[in-house]
């Protein structure tokens, strides 16, 4: 179990066979064979995560009390695994990695996750060579802890939850997202400043989208009229109007989701996992 102050973090890594019908029926044919004609050996791999979001009061002994609010990623591979494992199979991680920051995990306890994750494939696959579909569940819980001094509501309103995170269609590259869309994508991920909210509250008193106040560990972004929101209110103003809300200041795009006030690095509208990708599933937040 993973420490950061006000919320601890857990996972599990187990093979589950029971996700492989999700993914396989639109990845693999009938008549897929795992040896290709020139005898490399091929497999698929699926990798599930799974987040329990979760909030833990001090008079519950503990016990951690759950939250309707859970999501779910995935990703799914065609690869061969000759060569280096990891190296790999960590660039298609890059969104995992990234939600796993919105949760506030700290980079290590991410870095050591990934990790793990790709050994537990590894070893599966040196246990059982012979199966074509390697299928992995990751179960991962993200607790809030009611920290002294601080009300139950307090604590639930900086939990770490879906509707605080940014919507899960922009984490992922997918491939079916418009040029618009996947500008903004990439504006969100990569071009859109964000700050953790500490001590000082200076940057925002009210989030002028829900009227609400920033809370300690919660995300705050600036758009280029330097105005700012919370990070997940001022995303989802951006998907239906790429604009400021308050001064109304136009949000021009440049390719690859640069803005065009603001110089930050972005990737290009053409960045997308390498070959070796087979197919990127996003599951529903239930």
């Amino acid at each position: 179990m993973a420490l950061k102050s006000g919320y601890e973090y857990s996972y599990n890594i187990s093979k589950d066979e029971k996700i492989i019908p999700k993914y396989t029926a639109q990845l693999v044919s009938p008549s897929y064979n795992p040896t290709s004609d020139l005898g490399v050996n091929r497999k698929v791999f699926i990798f599930e995560f799974r987040t329990k979001f979760t909030v833990r009061p001090r008079n519950l002994n503990d016990n951690c009390e759950t939250m309707s609010d859970s999501e779910s990623l995935a990703v799914t591979l065609l690869v061969s695994t000759d060569g280096d494992f990891v190296k790999r199979f960590y660039p298609h991680f890059r969104h995992i990695n990234y939600r796993l920051t919105e949760y506030s995990m700290p980079n290590d306890q991410i870095q050591t996750l990934i990790h793990q994750t790709l050994d537990f494939a590894y070893q599966t696959v040196i246990v059982d060579p012979s199966s074509p579909i390697v299928s992995i569940g990751v179960d991962v819980e993200a607790c809030t802890v009611q920290l002294d001094g601080e009300t139950v509501h307090d604590a639930t309103n900086r939990s770490v939850r879906p509707d605080c995170l940014i919507p899960l269609e922009l984490v992922l590259p997918v491939k079916k997202l418009d040029k618009s869309r996947r500008r903004l994508r990439n504006f969100v991920l990569f071009g859109l400043p964000r700050s953790v909210v500490d001590k000082g509250f200076d940057m925002m008193e009210t989030c002028s989208i829900c009227m609400g106040g920033p809370t300690a560990g919660g995300t705050v972004s600036w758009l280029p009229c330097k105005h700012a929101f919370h990070r997940h209110c001022v995303v989802r103003w951006l998907m239906e109007k790429v604009s400021c809300p308050l001064c109304r200041h136009e949000v021009v795009l440049e390719k690859g989701g640069r803005p065009k006030d603001l110089g930050c690095y972005v990737v290009s509208d053409d960045t997308e996992p390498g070959p070796l990708v087979m197919g990127l599933a996003i599951l529903s937040q239930v």
